[in-house]
């Protein structure tokens, strides 16, 4: 993904100076954190040795980490438009 797709919008020419640097790197910082999250959750629910209440547990955070890489990406970014 282009870290382009990331910057708000109006501010694509870095019109926006420091500030907006600062706000594009804590999201890029957010989305890495929730990417971890999920890439995590996946990897331990694909083994058999979870009991149903660790399973159910991660499930959730799982879902969290969705709906969180949701919220920062955004349904205007060209990525998440051109998805199936």
């Amino acid at each position: 993904m282009s870290t382009a797709t990331l910057i708000p919008a109006g501010t694509a020419d870095g019109a926006g100076g420091a500030d907006d640097a600062d706000d594009q790197a804590r999201r890029l910082h957010d989305i890495a954190n929730a990417r971890t999250a999920v890439e995590g959750a996946t990897s331990i629910l694909a083994t058999d040795t979870l009991s149903p209440a660790d399973r159910a547990t991660l499930g959730r955070l799982l879902a969290s980490g969705v709906d969180r890489l949701r919220t920062l990406i955004g349904n205007d970014s060209p990525d998440v438009a051109a998805a199936p």
